[in-house]
């Protein structure tokens, strides 16, 4: 596999966050004020966790991986050893954390396993890699489910399309489950043909949906495509709305293309802009 390093990080949901510190200043319901706030961090949690799932997937298939080390993309320290399977169909990537927390380069404790099956190169049209944590944590909060990659080929620009799929929870350590389903397209619209990830850029269509820890049902959808950069660690462009059972939708905008770290966020008529760190 040339290059099987993924973009899409927590920056949707993570600035929703923001987003509700933001709003709470004008609200006067204190318990309403906490539930935006657990809210936005379940969705938050959620979304990082699985999406972890993938980068570890990205960084163990990079080659030349015993304890879980690829240069400057390093995740996980020494804290996991990596065993290959070749011989099995489909070949099998194992990443074990073992069975007591180790902190983590990235400030995060993990233990367990992480399960890889793929069929083929990243880069192969029709290969698909499976990830499933295995007696999985992170921080002590259970990461349950799987998530799949499918490489379905280029479009007619002649641009690589992969298919994203997760369904799974996370059990929390200080109680709640949250439940977790999203399909996403990945296109690879730029740096496809390179050696080096520094030109790599992705545009990103889809949805998601779930149930945070307290039992609020929530739909995320991509109105105009998220596109991210390698260079930069914010999405560049795009809109994504944020449906919740009896609450007023919110209206996330990343803007027109620069890497300035500023949204948009539209609620009741109201909008309010937030600059990133």
């Amino acid at each position: 596999m040339k290059k099987t390093q993924s973009l899409l990080y927590a920056g949707v949901l993570a600035t929703l966050g923001l987003t509700t510190m933001t709003l709470i200043s004008c609200r006067r319901n204190k318990e309403l004020d906490k539930a935006e706030r657990e809210f936005a961090s379940d969705l938050a949690l959620a979304e990082t966790s699985f999406q972890d799932l993938k980068s570890m997937a990205d960084e163990a298939a990079s080659g030349q991986l015993i304890h879980f080390k690829s240069g400057e993309a390093t995740l996980a320290g020494n804290c996991a050893t990596v065993i290959w399977d070749t011989t099995a169909t489909p070949k099998t990537i194992t990443i074990d954390f073992g069975t007591v927390n180790c902190l983590c380069l990235d400030g995060r404790y993990r233990r367990g396993q992480v399960i890889i099956t793929y069929t083929g190169p990243y880069k192969q049209p029709g290969t698909v890699i499976t990830i499933t944590p295995q007696n999985y944590f992170v921080n002590d909060n259970q990461i349950q489910g799987q998530k799949v990659v499918t490489n379905q080929g280029p479009n007619a620009q002649g641009q690589p399309v992969f298919s994203i799929v997760v369904n799974g929870t996370v059990i929390k350590t200080d109680g709640g489950t949250i439940s977790w389903q999203s399909h996403r397209e990945r296109t690879w619209i730029a740096g496809y043909d390179t050696p080096s990830f520094s030109d790599d850029e992705y545009s990103i269509t889809g949805s998601a949906q779930g149930v945070n820890a307290q039992g609020n049902a929530f739909t995320l959808t991509i109105l105009t495509p998220l596109v991210r950069s390698f260079g930069c660690k914010w999405f560049k462009s795009g809109t994504v709305k944020l449906e919740r059972t009896g609450k007023p939708e919110i209206l996330i905008d990343y803007g027109n293309g620069a890497c300035d770290g500023q949204i948009q966020i539209t609620r009741n008529g109201q909008t309010f802009t937030i600059q990133l760190g």
